[in-house]
């Protein structure tokens, strides 16, 4: 960090209007939004908020208020985990992983309410699609987006990317904790309230499966080399 500050003492601040304007930082700006904006659309905030509902609509009855404690714990345990795996294993991939992991977890979970109905035993499996779920996104989503964007970008347009990144996760946040009790409070569709996350991790897996460079033991340098080369 000090090196880098040294050779980049004299570099021009890049301002938000630029970093969207200027062709060399919209494919960098462009992951760095769709990182953060998959984050939320995964569906880990549907799960957050509301998971105490989502076990009580498969009927697990008392059982819920205490499965909705496994899933805080198993999201700070496998976050502790992913710091040491993020070294090893490298940011596109945990993330990617993550992705994966999340999108199957949500179409698992559709096809157990939809099957609850017919077998009461698959109330208990469900249970354990959500921990499944909250373990990948644990281990990539949840925590990549916060480490690869200063990796991105250089220290002139670092402030500006962060500002907008950080806005876009949360107003997705937002969007999710607003979004997702309409889809489940409706008696017609709350079986598929998984589906949208689903759909809109496909799009956002394939972006970052092009697009994402392996920012792990690179120089900046050679992460710009690499969308370059993707442009």
């Amino acid at each position: 960090m000090k090196q880098e500050n040294e050779n980049l003492k004299g570099e021009y601040h890049v301002t938000i209007r630029e970093l969207c304007t200027q062709k060399i930082y919209r494919l960098p700006l462009a992951v760095a939004i769709v990182v953060h904006f998959s984050m939320r659309f995964c569906g880990i905030n549907a799960i957050m908020y509301y998971s105490t509902a989502l076990f009580e609509h498969t009927s697990v009855g008392s059982v819920g208020p205490y499965a909705t404690i496994g899933v805080g714990v198993i999201l700070v345990s496998i976050t502790l985990v992913s710091g040491t795996l993020m070294d090893r294993a490298g940011r596109r991939t945990l993330h990617l992983v993550g992705l994966f992991g999340t999108w199957l977890c949500s179409l698992l979970l559709t096809i157990t309410f939809i099957m609850t109905h017919y077998s009461t035993r698959l109330k208990y499996l469900s249970i354990a699609f959500v921990y499944i779920f909250v373990e990948f996104f644990a281990i990539g989503p949840g925590s990549v987006p916060w480490v690869i964007l200063p990796e991105i970008f250089a220290q002139g347009a670092r402030p500006a990317a962060t500002s907008i990144a950080i806005v876009t996760n949360w107003m997705s946040n937002f969007a999710v904790g607003l979004i997702f009790p309409l889809l489940a409070e409706n008696d017609k569709i709350s079986n598929y309230s998984f589906v949208p996350f689903a759909v809109i991790t496909t799009f956002a897996f394939l972006f970052l499966w092009k697009y994402m460079p392996e920012t792990k033991q690179r120089t900046f340098e050679e992460i710009t080399m690499n969308f370059r080369r993707s442009q």
